[in-house]
């Protein structure tokens, strides 16, 4: 049984959670996603305002993608595109034996 949709605004708001989780699990240091800090590097701004900005620009390109490509219609698909993007993006790496 599908459930009903959820109203766009919850829609945004699990996605964008479902970007922070991400970002909370991998940190700025390890994610280099659309290479959103060598974007940053060409503006001079303080160490802790960049944090910042790289993670705004991380969450509003997580919803953009997540909820552009995934069309989610419920919080199950909306939290998992938020995430899922990011790690689509990502450069692959041969895992470690």
């Amino acid at each position: 049984m599908l459930a009903n949709p959820l109203p766009t605004g919850f829609i945004i708001a699990y996605t964008a959670a479902g970007a922070v989780a991400y970002w909370a699990k991998w940190g700025r240091d390890r994610l280099r996603v659309f290479y959103l800090a060598e974007v940053l590097d060409v503006i001079p701004m303080r160490r802790i305002v960049r944090a910042r900005v790289e993670f705004i620009m991380f969450v509003v390109l997580g919803c953009f993608l997540g909820i552009g490509l995934v069309q989610p219609t419920n919080m199950t698909q909306s939290f998992s595109a938020g995430f899922a993007w990011a790690a689509y993006l990502q450069p692959w790496r041969t895992p470690i034996s």
